[in-house]
């Protein structure tokens, strides 16, 4: 039977890697978990790592975004016969991040979430590069119906979970764009912002909880709502959107939520969530929508049921586990 190490920044509950290790287990798969984050620097990190598979021996380490982990620590891991996956889950710019780009010569496999970067990624690589969404661990967002207590709670017409100044705020002109986007609808219609915040912006025209939304809260927020708003890091690469897509959309909330390329292939307009390509269309859905509860509802629950039935990162894992076959 192989054996994996998922490596990661951090293993909470909400966490990829959370996911991934609780999956392999389900498929009785010989796994254990490694964070690098919590260690007082990345030299011990790095040690540490090592040291662990070379006592354990895995066949594969299955890492998650591996941004402190270093590209001789990677080497001295293949001499030792582990092959090496890393699943690259975020896009902050079209363009491959530089600390990507030597750890790419060190890996058997490589996965993005990003299909429009699949090129970039493959000019520093000899490996195998796929395409790989996260999906949805659907045992963390169950299916609950909200009292009329947990309706007041939770509920608003509009509602955002996230970060508007992300954590670390390496992108100003995104909490820009995000924060005149909220202000604008603020002004409008009851907006309420869920998620802990890195700072807060000053006098905002809308109501921020300071909550960490995951799970049954994430559930209880999109079935309260009216209106879940999705907003993207970045809207220009083909089929990269915030995984929070898929979680809204399996916990049953109508998500109004801005259009990547090639999206139809994913999801239908109209039929399982709603896109918008502006900020102005985006206000003008908004009104639509908020006079519409029976056509909000229908689309929540096709939305709901497809992304449950498609969008499992149980279907995702698997995939990865045929691609290895293939190593």
């Amino acid at each position: 039977m192989p054996k994996f190490l998922i490596v990661g920044p951090t293993f909470y509950e909400w966490d990829l890697g959370f996911y991934l290790q609780q999956l392999l287990r389900e498929q009785d798969l010989n796994c254990r978990a490694f964070a690098y984050l919590p260690f007082p620097s990345d030299a011990q990190a790095n040690a540490e790592l090592v040291r662990r598979v070379r006592e354990w021996r895995p066949d594969f380490i299955l890492g998650i975004q591996l941004e402190q982990i270093t590209p001789e620590s990677l080497q001295r891991i293949r001499r030792l016969g582990t092959r090496i996956v890393h699943w690259y889950v975020d896009c902050f710019t079209p363009q491959v991040p530089l600390w990507i780009k030597p750890l790419l010569r060190e890996v058997d496999l490589f996965l993005t979430s990003a299909r429009g970067m699949l090129p970039k990624y493959r000019a520093f690589t000899a490996a195998p590069v796929h395409w790989m969404y996260e999906g949805v661990y659907l045992p963390a967002y169950p299916s609950l119906a909200p009292t009329r207590a947990v309706r007041r709670a939770y509920g608003s017409p509009v509602a955002f979970i996230g970060s508007i100044f992300q954590p670390p705020v390496r992108n100003q002109q995104l909490a820009r764009r995000r924060l005149e986007l909220f202000t604008r609808i603020g002004a409008r219609y009851p907006l309420r912002v869920w998620g802990p915040q890195v700072r807060l912006p000053q006098s905002p025209s809308f109501q921020i909880t300071r909550w960490p939304t995951y799970h049954q809260d994430y559930v209880r927020v999109c079935r309260s709502s009216a209106i879940m708003l999705g907003v993207n890091t970045v809207n220009s690469v083909e089929l990269y959107f915030s995984n929070r897509t898929f979680h809204t959309l399996a916990s049953g909330g109508f998500h109004l939520t801005e259009y990547v390329p090639s999206l139809e292939e994913l999801f239908e307009n109209q039929r399982h969530l709603v896109w918008y390509k502006t900020d102005e269309e985006c206000l003008e859905l908004i009104a639509y929508y908020l006079k519409r509860p029976t056509a909000r509802a229908r689309i929540a629950e096709q939305g709901r049921e497809f992304t449950r039935r498609r969008y499992s990162m149980r279907h995702q894992l698997n995939k990865i586990l045929n691609l290895l076959k293939t190593l």
